[in-house]
């Protein structure tokens, strides 16, 4: 039970600090033409309502507390 608690407590921080789709779209070159690569997926899918709608606080308090 301590490693689940220290699992779910302690690797979020890391994740937030991290920061991995800023560092992934500030690393990623844009492309010059209309096609899409790596860098206009992660735009697509984090611009996307379904990303939106899960990233709302309201949706991750409930998501949250119904886990108990």
């Amino acid at each position: 039970m301590v490693q689940h608690m220290v699992l779910m407590t302690v690797i979020p921080i890391f994740l937030v600090v991290g920061a991995p789709v800023t560092l992934a779209l500030r690393a990623l070159p844009a492309r010059p033409d209309d096609s899409r690569g790596p860098r206009e997926w992660i735009l697509t899918i984090v611009n996307s309502h379904v990303a939106r709608f899960v990233a709302n606080p309201i949706v991750a308090a409930v998501n949250f507390a119904g886990r108990w």
